[in-house]
């Protein structure tokens, strides 16, 4: 919600509270979409959920396995299931080239969230790698491990950014090449060898 200041902040209200917000959302709030179609009230498309705690994930080692492979090989995971053009986007490992070709240009002000997501990515596979380790469909806790190594190497690179982006020395954007670099080889390895893995033991 947004406070006085028009910021977002935080507010403690009864689960009441929200049920009836939910409801009583007026014919005022209505909205359209990009041509100006009427797409009806705010509070049609807003769902409510609770939690279900006798439910659990579905995981396929299979569609694991396919995603690492699009991952390796650039590819866009999603394109098995619509027809967006995505010819323009890079995919996969790929992003790490792009994103030293934007290095490149010098600018004054870098985008810091590719950097974000990067992180991110790497954070994610440090939990997919315990869940597969823990389920036995790997058992080599080194995966993990040099994940968390990349993770730390990539808030590293963040944090690099964000210092360029205050003081422009050109060295840091240098530095930082050299650093995504290293994390691409390391990862494109441990990606290779962990498929191998996954075929040896499923």
């Amino acid at each position: 919600m947004n406070n006085d200041l028009l910021k977002y902040s935080y507010s403690k209200c009864s689960f009441k509270e929200i049920v009836n917000s939910y409801y009583g959302a007026s014919e005022m709030f209505r909205y359209t979409d990009n041509d100006h179609n009427d797409r009806g009230r705010l509070s049609d498309n807003i769902e409510l959920y609770r939690l279900t705690s006798n439910k659990g994930p579905c995981f396929s080692i299979e569609s694991f396995k396919e995603n690492i492979e699009d991952y390796l090989f650039s590819r866009n995971s999603d394109s098995r299931h619509n027809y967006i053009d995505t010819r323009l986007f890079v995919f996969g490992i790929e992003v790490y080239n792009n994103l030293v070709l934007y290095l490149e240009n010098k600018l004054t002000y870098f985008d810091i969230r590719p950097f974000h997501v990067i992180c991110e990515h790497k954070k994610l596979m440090i939990y997919r790698l315990k869940y597969l380790t823990d389920k036995g469909y790997i058992n080599n806790p080194e995966y993990e491990n040099t994940f968390r190594v990349m993770y730390e190497e990539t808030v590293i690179m963040r944090n690099m950014i964000l210092k360029y982006n205050i003081i422009n020395e050109n060295q840091i954007v240098n530095r930082v090449i050299k650093r995504i670099i290293n994390v691409m080889r390391i990862e494109k390895e441990c990606m290779k060898q962990l498929l191998n893995e996954i075929d040896m033991y499923n």
